[in-house]
């Protein structure tokens, strides 16, 4: 953390900043490091926005929230702008999708239905949970693979699982209008024989999360297309349609 917090001592906004506004984000929590390392690298003129001083700066359990007083260097309007930081940076998790497959034919994708506190409702989502790794994992196809085989078996209480196939769908913003966060996404193929015992295993069962409860369902290859109508997961809707410009499922 000492070295981010001389990296962002060298930025224009800070110096400009109130003091205690300095102060307040200086003494930031040491779990916000993956924050103030996002925001000690972001540039301090963005397209025409100039950031000139930082007005507000708010810590919560897993959000900041930095208000900057910014310039547009175009039109010469000054005005107040905020996002939405994770406390372990942008690049925080991992969501993807689970294939059965027999025969060379997908039979069933694998979701999750849960009761999302944020929205308050029920949502049918993608598999999630999953911290991305180190950048060494990350970037090396095979490590990556490897390391979701082993999240994946450790939520489904499964001594392993293997992917016959496995595509890296790179990264999306779920929202780029109020959070810098980038979700990184992926799916992974398992053949039939592998996957018998685990419908046994995982059908009907609910699961106990850290702050919530979910059940895995099985949604049939032939229903795909209702479920694509009603689901409102934003990063199932974006895996099914890498997938589909990959020509690795037709709709």
């Amino acid at each position: 953390m000492d070295e981010i917090i001389e990296n962002i001592k060298k930025l224009s906004w800070f110096n400009n900043s109130p003091g205690e506004i300095q102060e307040k984000l200086l003494n930031a929590p040491e779990s916000f490091a993956g924050f103030m390392k996002e925001l000690s690298e972001r540039p301090e003129l963005i397209g025409n926005i100039k950031m000139l001083r930082l007005i507000a700066i708010e810590f919560g359990n897993h959000f900041a929230l930095p208000v900057f007083e910014v310039k547009n260097e175009k039109s010469g309007l000054v005005y107040e702008y905020e996002y939405i930081g994770r406390k372990r940076g942008p690049h925080h998790s991992v969501r993807g999708l689970i294939v059965l497959e027999s025969e060379g034919e997908a039979k069933y994708f694998i979701v999750r239905k849960s009761v999302r506190f944020a929205i308050g409702k029920e949502v049918w989502e993608s598999v999630g949970s999953i911290y991305n790794p180190e950048k060494e994992i990350r970037q090396d196809k095979y490590k990556f693979k490897n390391y979701l085989e082993n999240e994946i078996a450790e939520q489904f209480k499964l001594p392993k699982i293997s992917f016959d196939r496995f595509y890296d769908l790179g990264m999306v913003y779920p929202d780029v209008g109020m959070s810098s966060h980038e979700v990184s996404l992926f799916a992974g193929v398992i053949k039939e024989n592998d996957w018998n015992a685990m419908i046994e295993l995982l059908k009907d069962k609910i699961v106990s999360a850290k702050n919530y409860e979910y059940e895995y369902i099985f949604v049939p290859a032939d229903e795909l297309l209702e479920y694509l109508t009603k689901t409102n997961d934003a990063h199932a809707l974006a895996i099914f349609g890498r997938l589909q410009a990959l020509n690795v499922i037709k709709l």
